[in-house]
């Protein structure tokens, strides 16, 4: 089982994901061992000598094998556990109907492949690595499919059964101890900011409201004289962001989405149009394609109303009046409260975590420190915050206080999914063949 720092299957992802080696870096190469054997069997899976050899392979690269060979036997035997464990979640997964489509994982995938090529030289390089490992790229690109997908559908899994138990009670002795066994691999406890921010949207004009909910209600027409949805997405929907692929928004879970959005999609029997949604973002019409326990696939229509540009200078305005105040004297939210620009809290976040917009101007700053208006990506257009200090915390050692929930969640996420595993392997057959 794993530590209660790491819980899931992040290990699969360990060939390709780690750094590069002594030399150039290299795709996992199969042909390291000219027989292969099976170690263990997980219900109808098999885990191969030649999956072992790669990790160990990259783990030694990295320092993290051990030399002698009493202690290497003994990190066998955790890499074999480790390996079972996540078959049998991979299965019990399956076995519950979770699924994942390619088109989920395609985008991570992708950026994988692209950060592996720019470890090499060139695409010729690193064509002739794969090739020395007995891949081309599109088989490459396949198997790294396949680990993303194993990885989300035991995320998924977890998720889901871990949130039907009573987390276990972790009293503060094992706290402490798990903090002091785990200090030297923090690492230095980064930048964190605590400030107000008010933000100012800019407003679109009555006219422009009035006319996406027009263009939305001659669609919603379309579509009921028999429309397909997908095609009538990609021809006149507003969201570039899924203009293309029809509307689809993939699979998405309560939270994820605004509440008035959410409250349509997860009430809307599949395959049944919606009427016309209003959001922050404009008007939607929306179509479930598939129910999946607590997942929606969903596509959507989107119509924006136009914000122009006195509408922005407006915003503007406003934000810098705010600026003004809050600088000579007084707190933020008394002054956006008078503003109509209610202020939100942002609680001790790490700096290198904000957008890099954020991370610019909280750089250096102070508590106290106003800051702004800062200009950022809105949903209709630029919207201006106003920022206010509160406090900062620089980077140091970390504290048990620090880390001290963190570490309870962790060890009944550990205890829980340690317990689950116990299930598993009282359905799911294992066979060790070391």
């Amino acid at each position: 089982m794993r530590g209660a720092w790491a819980i899931g299957i992040g290990s699969v992802l360990a060939v390709a994901a780690a750094g590069p080696a002594a030399g150039q870096p290299a795709p996992p190469n199969p042909r390291a061992t000219l027989v292969d054997r099976v170690v263990a069997t997980v219900g109808d899976s098999a885990l191969l000598w030649s999956d072992l050899q790669a990790e160990i392979a990259e783990r030694r690269a990295a320092g993290a094998w051990p030399r002698d060979s009493v202690a290497q036997d003994s990190a066998l035997r955790a890499l074999v556990r480790e390996r079972v464990e996540d078959l049998l979640l991979v299965q019990a997964a399956k076995a519950a109907g979770i699924q994942v489509q390619d088109a989920e994982v395609q985008p991570a995938v992708e950026e994988e492949l692209r950060r592996i090529r720019g470890r090499f030289a060139s695409d010729a390089e690193f064509r002739r690595a794969l090739a020395e490992a007995g891949f081309t790229e599109e088989s490459y690109r396949r198997s790294l499919l396949d680990q993303f997908r194993a990885r989300a559908l035991v995320q998924r899994y977890l998720a889901r059964e871990l949130d039907k138990r009573p987390r276990p009670p972790i009293d503060e002795k094992e706290l402490r101890r798990a903090f002091e066994e785990q200090r030297d691999a923090l690492g230095p406890r980064p930048v964190t900011v605590t400030f107000r921010q008010a933000v100012i949207e800019p407003t679109p004009s009555d006219s422009a409201i009035a006319s996406a909910r027009q263009r939305a209600i001659a669609a919603l027409e379309q579509l009921r004289r028999g429309e397909d949805f997908a095609e009538l997405a990609r021809r006149v929907s507003e969201d570039p962001g899924t203009r293309e692929s029809g509307g689809d928004l993939g699979w998405i879970r309560r939270g994820q989405l605004v509440p008035a959005f959410e409250a349509v999609a997860f009430n809307l029997p599949p395959g049944v149009t919606s009427g016309i949604v209003e959001t922050e973002y404009g008007f939607h019409i929306l179509r479930v394609e598939r129910v999946r326990g607590p997942e929606r696939q969903v596509r959507h229509i989107l119509f924006r109303p136009t914000i122009a540009a006195a509408d922005i200078d407006r915003a503007r305005a406003r934000a810098d009046s705010l600026a003004a105040a809050v600088r000579a004297g007084g707190t933020l939210p008394d002054w956006a409260s008078r503003l109509r620009d209610l202020p939100t809290v942002v609680d001790d976040v790490v700096l290198d975590r904000l957008p890099e917009e954020y991370r610019r101007v909280l750089a250096s700053a102070r508590p106290g420190d106003v800051i702004g208006p800062l200009e950022v990506p809105g949903p209709l257009g630029p919207r201006f915050v106003v920022i206010q200090v509160r406090a900062r915390n620089d980077s140091g050692t970390y504290r048990y206080e620090d880390v001290r929930e963190q570490l309870r969640q962790r060890l009944q996420e550990q205890r829980m999914t340690q317990a689950l595993l116990e299930e598993l392997l009282q359905r799911i057959p294992v066979r060790l063949y070391l």
